[in-house]
């Protein structure tokens, strides 16, 4: 694959509002996931590590149950005003 020309390149990285030598030698940053902004319950943690360990058809088969469950499920009830 042949390089852009170095004004097309210039032009495109002001674009993107970033330096050229980003567009044509990439750079570290990479996205990362935060782990402490992921809690949750450790029964539900459980719950989806050993759902991840089913074959693939017992997965579809619980995906199925939870869409199933959540039609019937009661509608939130309003948050109560401050009087």
């Amino acid at each position: 694959m042949a390089m852009p020309r170095q004004a097309n390149l210039r032009a495109l990285a002001k674009m993107l509002s970033i330096e050229p030598q980003q567009l044509q030698y990439g750079d570290d940053k990479r996205v990362r996931e935060n782990r402490g902004e992921w809690r949750m319950n450790p029964h539900d943690q459980l719950a989806i590590e050993t759902f991840l360990k089913l074959s693939a058809s017992q997965r579809k088969l619980v995906r199925s149950l939870i869409e199933e469950l959540s039609k019937y499920q009661a509608p939130a009830k309003p948050a109560k005003r401050g009087r």
